[in-house]
């Protein structure tokens, strides 16, 4: 008869089959991993389209018309996840289909049933703290005040996932100082970029795709080297 203590260890190894070492390859090649799938930040439905908070959903958008086949780009805007392929790497864009503190949940169904690791998910999404326009990425970290960040990092158990981030500002108050009130801060998420922001976020989601680009044919650590360069 297999004594206790083995019985437990059995058990133990079924209900956590996931070894430490292999936890600590996936953060030490977060670097040179390549990303498999791309998630782009956001709240689903027409009324939340062009708003500050769905930044990450418009450059999907844009990755989509550069990169996305006729079929995939005719796809309902309802649709979860499509497909674009870039140098005959083929990727998945995941779109929101929950709210967007909840976003891990449905993702990290996903990413179990392609086998995909947290490494190979690039999250792109809205930064508050950075000025309108301005785009970094880090390859781990915490999750910086962004809840839906926070949602993926709580639900997959890690904090090693790429994320790029767009600046989209703080507003500013009658003061003339940065506002921050949660009421104040909704709304300002949850609109419309003024016109004068327009440009910057566009050139902002142009190397977002560049970097994309890179880090599927270069990898991670060299998509974040051209993203935070000052040059």
């Amino acid at each position: 008869m297999t004594p206790f203590r083995n019985q437990f260890a059995n058990f133990r190894e079924k209900i956590m089959p996931t070894k430490l070492s292999q936890l600590h390859d996936d953060v030490n090649a977060v670097g040179e991993a390549r990303p498999r799938l791309i998630c782009g930040l956001g709240n689903p439905g027409a009324k939340y389209t062009g708003t500050r908070h769905n930044i990450g959903v418009s450059c999907l958008d844009e990755l989509m018309v550069a990169y996305g086949s006729a079929s995939d780009r005719k796809k309902s805007s309802e649709s979860a996840f499509r497909e674009i392929e870039i140098n005959g790497n083929k990727i998945l864009l995941a779109y929101p289909t929950s709210f967007y503190n909840e976003t891990g949940f449905g993702l990290a169904k996903k990413i179990r049933k392609q086998g995909i690791k947290p490494s190979e998910i690039v999250v792109i999404c809205d930064d508050i703290d950075l000025p309108a326009g301005e785009v970094r990425m880090r390859l781990t970290g915490g999750n910086g005040g962004n809840r839906g960040l926070k949602s993926i990092i709580n639900v997959l158990g890690t904090q090693h996932i790429p994320r790029i981030r767009l600046g989209i500002g703080r507003p500013m108050g009658e003061n003339g100082k940065p506002v921050y009130g949660s009421d104040e801060i909704a709304n300002w998420v949850l609109s419309r970029p003024h016109s004068s922001d327009l440009n910057q976020l566009s050139s902002a989601t142009s190397l977002m795709i560049a970097a994309i680009k890179i880090s599927i044919t270069e990898g991670n650590e060299s998509a974040m080297n051209f993203l935070n360069s000052d040059t």
